[in-house]
């Protein structure tokens, strides 16, 4: 299973503690169990979902609704679209179509990104460690944490210059 780690202990001539080996075994249990929750072992999580990597292949083997089909065929006859999907990712694609086929493009983003949350949570201990260094440190770093992760927000200035009221003098 772990090649280098029993190369390690062979060639270093360790014995370890039965203890230990019981420790790793349940946390290597413990791991399969929670990716076999995500990719079921006989289940191809690909099935069904085909058409998120191409819209433009002909496959009634959709797990789609009648609404989520009929966008699908249109997706698939429009042909400026099909010449747009040839130049970009298929993520930049949907996002591409986002404003018009929202529902297929919302179901697409949970097939692509299914572990989007894991990505924000690192995201925000990385920007929770940037923050908070000796020469920032504040006790609530809310507010700095949650303008380090909305990145994809662009502020309207416009808007908060005509809402601030500006110092009268005295």
């Amino acid at each position: 299973m772990f090649e280098s780690f029993s190369l390690f202990i062979e060639t270093n001539e360790l014995d370890i503690d039965s203890n230990i080996k019981i420790t790793i075994g349940n946390h290597l249990r413990s791991l399969y169990d929670t990716f076999e929750d995500y990719y079921p072992v006989n289940q191809d999580p690909r099935d069904g979902y085909l058409w998120v990597q191409n819209p433009f292949l002909t496959n009634s083997q959709h797990k789609l609704c009648l609404r989520e089909q009929e966008l699908l065929l249109e997706i698939s006859s429009d042909f400026g679209l099909q010449s747009k999907f040839k130049t970009m990712s298929v993520t930049k694609f949907w996002i591409e179509v986002k404003d018009e086929y929202y529902v297929l493009f919302e179901k697409a983003m949970k097939i692509l990104l299914p572990f989007s949350s894991t990505y924000l949570c690192e995201a925000g201990f990385s920007g929770m460690t940037h923050i908070k260094t000796k020469t920032r440190n504040r006790l609530d770093a809310t507010h700095s944490l949650r303008v380090a992760l909305t990145t994809t927000v662009e502020p309207r200035f416009d808007k908060i210059v005509k809402t601030k009221q500006a110092q009268r003098s005295h």
